[in-house]
């Protein structure tokens, strides 16, 4: 260990960890430090120093002579030390001294220049300028990148930032072709993202059964209304496809939870999704579930179809890119008799069940669909002069289903009453007895509009 007092510092080698055979060996360009970029271990031997109101200029150059070290110290640098250090390394007497009076030091070649923070910071920074007008004056390069998948004015956004000042982005949509002028070196990082971005999306088949069914169909084929809670695990797993919903967004009051395995339950019981329709008294009755069991819909339709308990109105499919939005329209025109100055004119208003559907894959493989359902359909009971208000039925949700299981929705009601009549020819007019040849039955039957949806993930 060896002792110091006043200006006198003894070290075995040199200030700054560099021998003066190591600073023989460093790049020509200037390395700026500071002393708290300074490394937290320390590898001086042990000094004791005592300084008391010495010159800084006289300490720094202590370090100089005993380490062989090439200082220069930069006229900027004043001050006065105090310090009183016992068995510390020297390397971190020195560092607290440069920090203490907010120094840092600057490499060149075999030279280190101390000097203040503040000036070494901004000659740092017109360094980095002059080196970056260097690199801009470079020559240009032109490249054209024909696009596969993505469409070039939506990419051309993200990599204009990628560019310099002089470079510039130019997109063709006729040829799906982005024309990128700059630098080398940028264009090289701009073709580097556009093989990250120009990838084929994935898509989703989106598989739709519309059927109008008696009102014990539902039941017979085992579809369960609403999430009323958590599905145990073990249940989980000695299910088959195709008997989960997970349901989002607003759930009619109740509260949504969901655990760790994913599994969604709502308090309270009851349907899933419990919306109100546009006007302010009427309700839209539309609900969400799933289908139960190992289910082949399509035989299982079949087989009703036959028995006469269902009628399966229409069965689109759709296919659409991941987060690209698909519209499925089941419905008719209803034509409507427009009287205006003397003139009878038609037109035609929609009154149609348009769904339109959002996939979004996710990364486990289950497909969320964002659904809008729209049930416009025309209301004769309340016709005034022949002419029906067209009723409206709305609802948004979100569903999430893995792919190829099916989610249904339920909840569009038709009613029907008729009354037939049937005799037999002559002998219902005989008096007293003709009604006895004669009969008449009304029927009163409520049909449900059932809609499956089917997502499956086209790979």
């Amino acid at each position: 260990m060896h002792r110091v007092r006043g200006l006198a510092l003894l070290v075995a080698c040199g200030a700054l960890a560099l021998t003066p055979a190591a600073a023989q060996q460093r790049p020509a360009e200037s390395q700026v430090r500071s002393a708290e970029d300074a490394a937290p271990g320390y590898s001086g031997h042990l000094v004791s120093l005592d300084f008391q109101q010495a010159d800084l200029h006289a300490v720094l150059r202590t370090f100089s002579e005993i380490s062989g070290l090439n200082i220069v110290i930069d006229p900027g640098v004043t001050g006065i030390v105090d310090v009183a250090l016992r068995d510390v390394p020297w390397d971190q007497a020195l560092d607290v001294i440069l920090r203490t009076n907010r120094l840092g030091y600057a490499v060149e070649g075999p030279i280190v220049r101390i000097a203040p923070l503040a000036m070494l910071a901004e000659e740092e920074a017109e360094r980095r300028n002059l080196a970056e007008e260097r690199a801009l004056s470079g020559e240009l390069v032109v490249v054209t990148r024909t696009l596969s998948y993505a469409r070039a004015p939506e990419l051309a956004g993200i990599v204009t930032p990628l560019l310099s000042v002089r470079g510039q982005v130019q997109t063709d949509e006729r040829t799906n072709t982005m024309i990128i002028t700059d630098l080398r070196e940028r264009i090289a990082a701009a073709e580097k993202l556009l093989d990250e971005l120009d990838r084929r999306a994935p898509q989703v088949e989106i598989e739709a059964h519309i059927v109008q069914a008696g009102q014990d169909f539902a039941r017979a084929i085992g579809v369960r209304w609403g999430l009323t809670g958590a599905e145990p695990a073990a249940a989980a797993d000695a299910r088959a496809p195709g008997n989960r919903v997970g349901v989002s967004g607003r759930l009619g009051g109740r509260t949504q939870a969901t655990d760790e395995a994913g599994r969604t339950s709502v308090e309270g019981g009851g349907t899933a999704v419990d919306l109100t329709a546009a006007g302010a008294t009427s309700a839209l009755g539309l609900t969400f579930g799933a289908v139960d069991g190992a289910l082949d819909l399509d035989v299982v339709l079949s087989a009703a179809e036959v028995d006469g308990r269902v009628r399966l109105l229409s069965h689109p499919r759709v296919t659409t890119q991941n987060n690209v939005q698909a519209e499925i329209v089941q419905g008719d025109q209803i034509p409507i008799q427009v009287v205006a100055n003397n003139t009878v004119t038609v037109r035609f208003e929609d009154a149609a069940l348009v769904m339109r559907v959002e996939p979004q894959i996710t990364a486990a493989g289950t497909v969320i669909m964002q659904l809008e359902i729209e049930n416009d359909f025309a209301d004769f009971g309340r016709a005034i002069g022949g002419i029906p208000p067209i009723v409206t039925q709305r609802a948004r949700t979100t569903v999430q289903v893995a792919s190829g299981e099916t989610t249904v929705i339920g909840g569009i009601f038709e009613h029907e009453r008729s009354t037939s009549s049937s005799r037999v020819p002559g002998l219902h007019r005989i008096p007293l007895l003709g009604w006895l040849f004669r009969s008449r039955a009304q029927r009163d039957s409520t049909d449900e509009l059932l809609i499956f949806l089917t997502p499956r993930i086209v790979p």
